[in-house]
């Protein structure tokens, strides 16, 4: 059944690229490429961690249909909204040149915020019971109030600051803007090398190293994702996407494995261990999520407490947040163990986005959400296209991880749908428009609306 997986996602990986012309940056192409590395890894895992040897019809049923009406739901929005045609050039409007000003607010900003979030960690790995000094076993102790895991902390009310927690989500917006900065400058004609472009990378490490000191490789995933889209949406405006793809597909290979080993070796950096060597432990992380689901179907399922009780818990948690509800739940509701070897058992809690839908609503749930999630991604990627605006494709890029982890989580209610995607939007608009405007032109277009 594996392979019968393997092949359906190869026919639609056809004719997405016979239809839409090799566009490797459409949310289809994207969501289809990463189920199927995660199918090719739950395969490879058969010999060693995997034990589900054969999936059962409702795991391939969720699956297909999954993979089937996302992408329907793009093809739909492709009916109604055209892509504009484009020349193949890298315009000056693209290029983000910040005012000195802005970098350097942004850079104190990040500093800031860097050691704000370090107490913060520190002190509830205190209250959570490390007394040590070791800052991989702080961040490994406040990892363990995660919701992740529990939700007892929070309703104790450990967890981080909310202010802290707001200017940490600030300072990923910061991280992607700059990170846009950095690309786009480097492939411009008139690149300079400045100081500006030196604080540039300085903002990125510490925005890095801060995701780590909370011990989140996810987040550095999403950053590596985000700039290898900008780096080829950036390339699409001066080749096609098919001479992208026949071109520099070693060059995109190396730097996939590169980040993939990366992956593995942050594991200490983040309060984490494993006793897996790396191929085990890489092809589990990635292709856990389709036996992970088989297993789950097979045990007894309660049913849903109330409407949308895993799809929406993201405006669960915001409920919560304003006392409008005393119930939370954690990211996972169940733990699916896997034994390696004797000595060493491996846990996954990754079920791909149609274990929430059907949980909830059934394999009906899971045509029509997926659908919409298909829909709603592909629309932003047409602005994007059509536009083709430093707003668009930095916004279009901090979604795409959304759907390239789909294999492995629900994000379009959880994560898009949510009051964060809009505080970060906010943060963006006006982030880019101060760094691109300074203060004389602010003042006069300000001026210029009040006498109109």
């Amino acid at each position: 059944m594996y392979w019968l997986i393997v092949c359906f996602l190869v026919l639609i990986i056809f004719l997405n690229i016979r239809l839409y012309k090799f566009d490797i940056l459409s949310p289809s192409f994207l969501y289809n490429c990463s189920m199927l590395i995660s199918i090719i890894c739950s395969i490879i895992g058969l010999s060693t961690w995997n034990d589900v040897y054969d999936l059962s019809y409702p795991t391939c049923l969720i699956i297909i249909l999954s993979i089937l009406f996302f992408n329907i739901g793009e093809l739909a929005i492709r009916h109604i909204i055209k892509f504009k045609k484009a020349k193949k050039h890298l315009s000056k409007e693209i290029v983000i040149r910040p005012q000195k000003i802005i970098t350097v607010l942004s850079l104190i900003f990040v500093i800031i915020t860097f050691f704000c979030l370090l107490h913060e960690v520190v002190r509830i790995s205190r209250i959570v019971g490390y007394t040590g000094n070791n800052i991989f076993d702080i961040i490994k102790a406040y990892r363990s109030t995660s919701i992740l895991f529990t939700t007892s902390f929070i309703k104790q009310g450990i967890h981080l600051n909310i202010i802290v927690a707001q200017m940490q989500k600030a300072i990923e917006v910061i991280c992607y803007v700059y990170l846009y900065i950095i690309i786009s400058n480097f492939f411009y004609k008139k690149f300079q090398f400045s100081y500006e472009y030196i604080f540039s990378i300085f903002i990125v490490c510490i925005c890095i190293l801060t995701s780590l000191l909370i011990g989140s490789r996810m987040q550095l995933f999403i950053y590596i994702v985000y700039s290898f889209v900008i780096l080829i949406i950036l390339y699409g405006m001066k080749h096609s996407y098919k001479t992208i793809l026949f071109k520099y597909w070693k060059k995109v290979l190396l730097i996939g494995l590169s980040c993939v080993i990366l992956f593995y070796c942050l594991l200490p950096l983040t309060g984490r261990e494993s006793k897996s060597n790396p191929i085990d432990y890489i092809t589990f992380y990635f292709g856990a999520p389709i036996p992970t689901l088989n297993k789950y179907l097979e045990t007894s399922q309660n049913k849903p407490n109330f409407f949308g009780e895993e799809t929406f818990r993201g405006a669960q948690n915001i409920m919560f947040k304003l006392g409008l509800s005393d119930y939370i739940q954690p990211i996972t509701t169940k733990w699916i163990s896997f034994n390696v070897s004797e000595d060493n058992i491996m846990h996954s809690n990754i079920y791909t986005s149609g274990k929430r839908y059907y949980h909830d609503f059934g394999y009906l749930g899971i045509i029509l959400i997926q659908f919409i999630n298909g829909f709603i991604f592909a629309y932003f990627y047409i602005i994007m296209r059509n536009k083709k605006t430093s707003l668009s494709i930095i916004f279009y890029a901090m979604c795409s991880y959304m759907i390239i982890d789909q294999v492995r989580d629900e994000y379009l209610f959880s994560t898009f749908v949510h009051i964060n995607t809009l505080f970060k939007f906010i943060i963006l608009f006006f982030l880019l428009y101060f760094s691109k405007h300074n203060l004389k032109e602010v003042r006069n277009e300000i001026t210029n609306r009040k006498l109109n």
